[in-house]
């Protein structure tokens, strides 16, 4: 009888499990054809003569416009960064546009995508258009800086009575573990190359090193630079009543209204009814009547977000502890694959590779950037655009493109590696539980993490540093014609600026999100990027992935996801990643 009732159970399951399966097919079908015929709706029905163009920002944006299924059927793919910039830039010369409105909440934003969005703002009001941004409060107990720095580019700056200007400045964080790891019997046996290479210190130091703080206060003060001076001249102030709004941050709405840093107080409603006099009409909907170019000239859009590291499967079978992985993977074979696809495309004339990751494994990292020189070798043109972050391996993979962009704001170089285990005998020994083992060969422990390193052990791992590092160094030289005394001037693991990496020969240009958009329509060898033909060539995902995220969930092959600063504890490995710092700004 029990194993009656075992068998209707598990029958009952699965099939519950094919009836949901078919509800769900049948609701993303119905869903598809009704978004269709929206579709057919928005190509009949033309946009009005006069229009506001509206905006709610609430966070950081795709670069481009997804090719996921998912996202075309329930329409989120719309918003991307690239659809934002192409929209102003075509408003702004279009005579049915009369202005741009803005309601901005706080997010977590890239200040890289701001800058580039930044620009469009300024851009689309040098047509004499009316730009206006209204917010319930910048910073609501949090700092506004950076939302505020965006909003310095508009016209007028609304703030709700009730809300605050918070101008907090930048703010920079790193957590060290090495009395937490002492306490539980844990010993970091990490090697770094070089001295600048500060991104191991979570586990081995109580504080900053001072290369650590030397190079965090360059950041800071990077950031600090920008931003201020962009403030003081969007609001026609001067340097010094900046940085005093700053120290006294944060304020009220009337102390704000004083210092000329917003324009108006009001509430919600009377924005829309004071401020909005002709239809509005949202950035998605606007895009989706944009003239598209089908010529021969095509771009492909390769986007590395994350750490860079091989296949999951590849990762869990040569590491036992990877079974929890970072928040955000660049997957180092899809994405070579990617660039190997667009090189073999005779559509396909420029390749942007779009960067924004801290680095990670430099295997994986050689691997990428093997394959942008096979790009170039099959005559395509490489531009590496950086984003908020492309340090270490992250630059590893940017050496041997054609033009590499940075943002002024971009963290880069960070030429250096470290690698090592972490030791838990210690541990083990705390809570009674005693480890044996035979070997055959000298090393054959080297990544056990149940014993220390011997010293026959620690010279070769030291070895393994050295090799990587001038492997590193060698790449950067032939990749920059710079010569190696000139690399290791710049490199032994510190991280620049954009501008800085600039002068010191890293980078080429000096530009956010959309100048590397009109850099690569100019080499395609048109003259208008808005109507450049931009592909998409973000590698595959699994459609069980899509789905689970639409729901609130993000899932990576089943493993548990941790963040990025964590992994080098979890994973034993040579690693060429820079700092996961904690920013407020």
């Amino acid at each position: 009888m029990k194993k009656f009732f075992k068998y209707i159970g598990k029958a009952i399951l699965g099939f519950s499990t094919v009836i949901g399966f078919l509800v769900l097919c049948l609701i993303i079908v119905g869903v598809s054809s009704f978004q269709d015929a929206f579709d057919e709706m928005d190509d009949i029905a033309p946009l009005p003569s006069e229009m506001t163009l509206m905006y709610d920002m609430q966070g950081a944006l795709p670069e481009m416009n997804s090719t996921s299924y998912f996202d075309h059927v329930f329409g989120s793919g719309e918003a991307s960064l690239y659809n934002f910039l192409r929209v102003l830039a075509v408003a702004k010369d279009d005579t049915h546009v009369e202005a741009f409105t803005v309601f901005i909440s706080d997010g977590d934003y890239s200040l890289t995508q701001l800058q580039a969005m930044r620009n469009a703002v300024l851009d689309f009001r040098t047509s004499g258009k009316l730009a206006t941004i209204y917010t319930s409060s910048f910073g609501d107990f949090s700092n506004g800086m950076a939302e505020y720095w965006f909003a310095s580019a508009f016209d007028t700056i609304i703030v709700q009575p009730i809300g605050n200007v918070s101008l907090n400045g930048i703010y920079i964080e790193q957590p060290y573990a090495k009395e937490a790891l002492d306490k539980i019997g844990v010993e970091p046996q990490i090697l770094q190359r070089k001295s600048y290479k500060t991104a191991p210190e979570t586990y081995l130091r109580s504080g900053m090193s001072e290369e650590s703080k030397e190079t965090l206060v360059a950041i800071a003060e990077g950031f600090m630079e920008v931003m201020v001076k962009d403030i003081a001249t969007a609001r026609g102030l001067e340097i010094v009543d900046v940085a005093r709004a700053i120290h006294e941050s944060p304020m009220s709405v009337e102390q704000a209204l004083d210092a000329k840093l917003i324009d108006s107080v009001l509430h919600f409603d009377e924005v829309e009814n004071g401020f909005i006099h002709f239809p509005e009409v949202s950035v998605a909907r606007y895009a989706q009547h944009l003239p598209s170019d089908n010529g021969d000239s095509e771009i492909a859009y390769v986007p590395v977000n994350g750490m860079i590291l091989s296949e999951e499967p590849a990762i869990k079978s040569a590491f036992p502890m990877a079974f929890v992985l970072p928040d955000d993977i660049a997957k180092a074979n899809d994405i070579a694959e990617t660039i190997i696809d667009a090189a073999n495309d005779d559509d396909i004339k420029v390749i942007l590779l779009s960067i924004n990751s801290p680095g990670g494994s430099p295997t994986a990292s050689e691997t990428i950037r093997r394959a942008v020189v096979y790009a170039r070798e099959n005559d395509k043109y490489v531009i590496a655009a950086m984003g908020d972050v492309a340090a270490s391996g992250g630059y590893w993979i940017a050496t041997h493109a054609n033009q590499i962009i940075a943002s002024d704001l971009t963290i880069t170089g960070s030429i250096g590696v470290y690698g090592g285990k972490m030791n838990i005998e210690g541990l083990w020994d705390k809570i009674g539980i005693n480890w044996d083992a035979v070997k055959i060969g000298n090393n054959a422990g080297l990544w056990s993490m149940n014993a220390p390193y011997s010293n026959a052990e620690r010279a070769r791992i030291s070895a393994m540093m050295d090799n990587i590092y001038a492997q590193f160094t060698s790449r950067v030289s032939d990749g920059r014609n710079l010569s190696v005394e000139q690399v290791e001037k710049i490199a032994q693991g510190r991280a620049w600026m954009g501008r800085a990496a600039q002068e010191k020969g890293l980078v080429d240009l000096n530009g956010a999100f959309d100048f590397a958009l009109k850099r690569a329509a100019s080499e395609a060898g048109g003259l208008d990027w808005t109507r450049a033909s931009f592909l998409n060539f973000e590698g595959p995902r699994d459609p069980l992935d899509e789905i689970m995220e639409m729901i609130g969930i993000k899932i990576t092959g089943g493993g548990v996801k941790i963040p990025t600063a964590l992994l080098p504890a979890i994973i034993p490995q040579a690693v060429v990643t820079a700092p996961v710092l904690e920013m407020q700004f």
